[in-house]
């Protein structure tokens, strides 16, 4: 498997678990994503959190 591209909008949760796993529902399906060892999940953590802050903003100036 080469890659996974997943859409922010279709994403309805996030968390990273104690053994640095990212766990995620895409479309009413759980996911759990690891990376090699060294590498840190926290970015797209991270990033995902910036696409619903920026959610947040736009649906409070409508």
């Amino acid at each position: 498997l080469d890659s996974l591209i997943f859409d922010f909008s279709d994403i309805q949760s996030m968390i990273i678990t104690a053994k640095s796993t990212l766990e995620f529902y895409y479309k009413d399906q759980l996911w759990r994503l690891r990376v090699e060892e060294g590498r840190s999940m926290l970015k797209y953590f991270e990033l995902y959190n910036i696409y619903r802050e920026g959610l947040k903003e736009v649906e409070e100036e409508d």
